[in-house]
């Protein structure tokens, strides 16, 4: 079960338009969701999806990457379109 301070990192092989399907059912807590280009740049933030919602979210444009945190996350860090994201897989390591 995904925590407060913790996060779920979707890598994708290819960068395409993304679905994600966020189904937070039996999860205890709302979600904060990014979609990042495979050069690890946030290209999308989505503030407080529910729980339990089950409908899809999809990307805008082609990105490498998902990442899911606590809902708050994007306001606490100050996470905006454009800031970067670096680590395995995405951007410099």
């Amino acid at each position: 079960m995904l925590q407060p301070d913790e996060g779920l990192l979707i890598l994708q092989s290819r960068a395409a338009p993304t679905t994600i399907s966020v189904n937070t059912d039996g999860v205890s807590l709302a979600l904060d969701l990014l979609f990042i280009a495979s050069d690890g740049t946030i290209m999308e933030v989505h503030p407080s999806i529910p729980i339990n919602s089950l409908t899809p979210i999809v990307s805008n444009s082609p990105v490498g990457a998902a990442l899911e945190l606590g809902a708050g996350s994007i306001a606490l860090y100050g996470i905006l379109p454009g800031d970067k994201v670096i680590g395995v897989g995405l951007g410099s390591s």
